[in-house]
């Protein structure tokens, strides 16, 4: 039983990762993104 928890446990672990690194990602380019809109702005 314990082992069918911990089993669970490092899948989750590994989603969880899975998501934070995304979730990085994601705000990196919305951050690229922003700054882009902002420079065409001064450009203008």
């Amino acid at each position: 039983m314990k082992i069918i928890i911990n089993k669970i446990n490092s899948e989750f672990d590994d989603k969880n990762r899975k998501f934070i690194e995304t979730r990085a990602i994601i705000q990196k380019f919305l951050k690229f993104v922003n700054n882009m809109s902002q420079l065409r702005n001064i450009k203008q």
